[in-house]
């Protein structure tokens, strides 16, 4: 059995580009001077060094985006303002839209508690005013 290769020392700032720019592997290993093949690219992902240190990289990287608090909602609303400036930047505006929504929903700034219509206003005097005056215009119809 042979042993895991370890990661690179350019791993870090490989895996930290590809998160801030969105870049692949081989766009920000270049951006670094490796220079690597298709194939290199592959094995290179595969390494289990890699893919750890890239779980843990993400992680912090996506908590820090939302908010200094290390909790797994922080986390969630990171990744999806992430995506919502993807959005924006590739115009998909609708859906950058219902991605804003969506983060919203899940921060409680909007929701069931929040929304107020008209009818939660009214009073019961209201009720008998408008019963009152649709009354009144059906008489005047007929």
């Amino acid at each position: 059995m042979s042993n895991p290769l370890p990661a690179e020392p350019w791993y870090t700032n490989v895996i930290k580009l590809m998160l801030e720019e969105h870049l692949n592997f081989l766009e920000a290993a270049t951006h670094f001077g490796q220079y690597l093949q298709p194939e290199d690219v592959t094995n290179h992902q595969r390494r289990s060094a890699f893919k750890e240190l890239h779980s843990r990289l993400s992680k912090e990287y996506y908590e820090n985006k939302a908010s200094p608090a290390q909790s797994s909602k922080d986390r969630l609303i990171g990744e999806m303002r992430d995506i919502t400036q993807r959005l924006l930047a590739q115009d998909r505006l609708k859906e950058a839209a219902d991605v804003i929504a969506q983060t919203a929903k899940l921060k409680g700034i909007v929701g069931p508690d929040t929304t107020l219509t008209i009818l939660q206003q009214l009073t019961g005097e209201d009720f008998e005013k408008v019963r009152k005056t649709i009354t009144k215009k059906k008489e005047l119809i007929q």
